[in-house]
């Protein structure tokens, strides 16, 4: 569970150039995510929401475009595939980070 409001360490604002635009790096991402969920990763749809949502991933265009998350439905859809196999109440927080990436970039 969530220990600490979500802060945003210096390296979040390494981005890297690609094309004259900024894209997102998961390794930022991945270091934000183990700095603000040390140990345990699995975390309630709520806070699963909060968490993806403070990444840069999701302020890319293309994941925007992408993926549809606006809708309560859209974020279960979204979610779906995403659980926890020691908790499946959970959300497993590093496969939803993945699944971000993977659903921008290919």
């Amino acid at each position: 569970l969530l220990q600490q409001p979500l802060r945003t360490p210096a390296r979040i604002l390494e981005m890297r150039s690609r094309s004259g635009s900024i894209t997102p790096a998961y390794s930022t991402d991945r270091a934000l995510l183990l700095s603000n969920y040390p140990g345990s990763r699995a975390v309630s749809a709520s806070e699963a929401k909060d968490a993806i949502a403070r990444f840069a991933i999701y302020d890319d265009p293309t994941f925007k475009r992408r993926v549809q998350i606006t809708t309560e439905e859209e974020w279960s859809t979204f979610l779906d595939g995403c659980r926890d196999k020691s908790e499946p109440g959970n959300y497993n927080l590093e496969l939803l980070l993945k699944k971000c990436y993977s659903s921008t970039f290919s």
